[in-house]
């Protein structure tokens, strides 16, 4: 998936001499656009969850564009020519961080610095594996130091972010800075909502049915701010490309005898083969259907995006 910097520098190359520009030509020219464009502001994100979050705020005021399309996994997406082009016609650019996005994305954004990024996860917060404080976090396996960048599944996180992304708008429009505020305001009350739906879903769940196993680490953030324990991943990573040691394996069957778990999770975007071995080893119940790192397509949005993922976890835990 990483691309060093000559494979860019060729890859600019190739489409300056297709479109008969040169290799400067392809970085960020703000100035490059026609005179009929300039009055229209437009805001590019990373993902399509950051993108519905900036126009619950924006309203139709924006351009807004999302770099990886919907129901594409962030950590397998290879960027190009279109995601070039889309980069250097960026007012203001937000980002998850935290390494999250494919190297490619991250080298684009890196090497023109004169469109402002807003790294949303380098600036609310970071959850580290050694910070979940389920009481089976000594049975984790993980990359110390490394940040969970998954912080949407904390609706009071999102807030955090709307309130981010509210504040950057309205510097870079200040004639609508009011208008910006007052959806923001009503938009955070439908997170704070959300954030009571998650809390009334998880209280009918007995105390005893709350641990499960993931294919790949995603739900930290929900783990921490909830009542329910999330108690290893099969694939011990941040990214759902990240490869499987056969340690792996052994480790995930080896947790679910110990702490008698009943359920895996498996996400659409993580490849499911290991989370199956392991599933066939134990005789665990195999759960798909969660969707972990992006909308699905323009008809869902984040809210919708979070109940669906917590209507699969709470039916099926509390029905074990």
């Amino acid at each position: 998936m990483k691309k060093n910097t000559f494979l860019i520098f060729v890859f600019a190359l190739i489409l300056g001499c297709a479109t008969g520009s040169t290799t400067k030509d392809v970085e960020i020219n703000t100035s490059s656009r026609s005179s009929q464009d300039e009055s229209i502001i437009r805001v590019t994100t990373t993902t399509p969850i950051i993108a519905d979050w900036v126009s619950e705020i924006a309203g139709d005021n924006l351009l807004i564009e999302s770099i990886i399309p919907y129901g594409v996994n962030p950590h397998s997406y290879q960027s190009g020519a279109k995601e070039i082009a889309t980069i250097t016609e960026s007012d203001l650019i937000f980002s998850i961080g935290l390494a999250y996005e494919e190297t490619k994305i991250t080298k684009l954004l890196a090497n023109n610095s004169e469109i402002k990024v807003i790294e949303i996860g380098n600036v609310i917060s970071s959850t580290e594996f050694s910070e979940k404080t389920d009481k089976h976090s000594r049975d984790h396996d993980h990359d110390h130091g490394t940040n969970d960048p998954h912080f949407w599944f904390d609706p009071l996180m999102a807030i955090e972010a709307v309130k981010l992304i509210t504040n950057e708008l309205s510097q870079l429009d200040p004639n609508k800075s009011d208008y910006y505020n007052s959806r923001s305001k009503k938009y955070i009350i439908e997170l704070e909502d959300l954030d009571k739906y998650i809390k009334n879903a998880i209280n009918q769940i007995p105390v005893t049915n709350r641990e499960f196993m993931t294919a790949h680490e995603s739900l930290g953030y929900l783990s921490k701010r909830y009542d329910i324990d999330v108690i290893h991943a099969v694939i011990p990573n941040v990214s759902s490309e990240a490869g499987v040691k056969p340690e792996d394996l052994v480790n995930a069957v080896k947790l679910i005898k110990k702490h008698d778990i009943k359920i895996i999770f498996l996400e659409n975007e993580t490849p499911d083969k290991s989370a199956k071995t392991v599933a066939d080893e134990t005789g665990i119940k195999v759960v798909s259907g969660l969707g972990v790192e992006t909308l699905k397509d323009k008809n869902q949005n984040y809210v919708t995006f979070m109940k669906s993922n917590i209507d699969i976890i709470i039916e099926n835990l509390k029905n074990q």
